[in-house]
């Protein structure tokens, strides 16, 4: 046996990241952040169809067919909440050019909490945006309440009872 006492409770020294890998880092998630952003803003309902193989019509969305893909599926199960991820993600890497920018390391859980929050406000009271989402093509023009203002995440947690179509209320509101 050694008699060197080992402290296993210190965590190890990371090591320093370098200007390089820094830069690297802040181009790669602000391009991902931008990419994000232009797949949102450029949805266009009409890819849902060619996305489910009904139609053969070239990607309307200006990030392209992954950006189709992508668009649709976050508005799917999140609603506008995704508006806002993004705007929060690309934020998070603008922030970082500024001069007196120190790292923090909960960003990450407060961006989950931010846009699990923002999801189940959504679909606490979705008439109120019934019409944004209407305006994109994926809302209910003769039912508001059915709006996906939410998404789906939002609806299943906590959307409000619908007795006249038979719905029950989310799980949240029981």
């Amino acid at each position: 046996m050694s008699s060197e006492k080992k402290d296993f409770y210190r965590a190890p020294r990371e090591e320093p990241e370098t200007p390089q890998s820094r830069w690297v880092r802040l181009i790669a998630g602000g391009t991902v952040s931008l990419l994000i952003i232009l797949a949102l803003a450029t949805f266009d309902v009409r890819d849902v169809s060619m996305l489910n193989g009904g139609v053969e019509s070239p990607c309307r969305n200006g990030a392209g067919y992954v950006g189709a893909v992508f668009s649709y599926y976050s508005l799917l199960l999140f609603g506008l909440a995704s508006y806002a991820a993004a705007a929060v993600l690309l934020l998070h890497f603008a922030r970082r050019f500024l001069p007196n920018y120190k790292k923090g390391r909960t960003f990450w859980l407060g961006f989950l909490l931010f846009f699990a929050g923002t999801t189940l406000l959504l679909g606490l009271s979705p008439e109120l945006f019934s019409d944004w989402m209407l305006r994109i093509g994926l809302g209910s023009a003769t039912h508001p309440v059915l709006s996906p203002a939410g998404g789906v995440v939002g609806q299943v947690f906590t959307a409000p009872p619908v007795p006249e179509l038979g719905l029950a209320p989310g799980v949240l509101r029981l």
